[in-house]
């Protein structure tokens, strides 16, 4: 019960570390001067590695832990959001990484940061899906 409630609380405070950092990126980095973006996308995304990876991390353990005892219809949930999940951390990397060969993304990263900030929703939506299903769960 005890590792349950620290997991939760780990992949909750790693959303909200990084999906925050998304949003605040999404935000700021169009208003800032261009000399100020490289720093800013540093700092940014070391923060939302670091969060993204938490939740990526405990959300695994969680589904490892939690799918097995539900029915069909939350584990097909539960791998919606796994492959989001996953999706919303493999385009973080590529938009926040600083390696010469992803500057493609560099040079679009507010179209990235848009989609982004539309799949961190989408895992979101699909959570509280899940929550409302596991707490309706005996």
């Amino acid at each position: 019960m005890f590792f349950a409630l620290v997991l939760r609380f780990l992949h909750i405070a790693g959303a909200s570390v990084g999906f925050g950092g998304l949003v605040a990126a999404w935000a700021i980095l169009p208003r800032l001067p261009i000399e100020a973006r490289g720093i800013t996308v540093r700092q940014f995304g070391k923060w939302i590695g670091i969060g993204l990876t938490v939740c990526v991390v405990s959300g695994i353990i969680n589904a490892s832990i939690q799918g097995p005892k539900h029915g069909d219809v939350y584990g097909t949930l539960m791998n919606i959001k796994g492959a989001a999940g996953l999706a919303l951390f493999a385009l973080s990397v590529l938009v926040f990484h600083p390696a010469p060969a992803l500057k493609w993304f560099a040079e679009r990263r507010r179209l990235c940061l848009s989609a982004l900030v539309i799949l961190g929703l989408i895992v979101i939506a699909l959570g509280a899906a899940l929550h409302g299903h596991y707490a309706a769960t005996p």
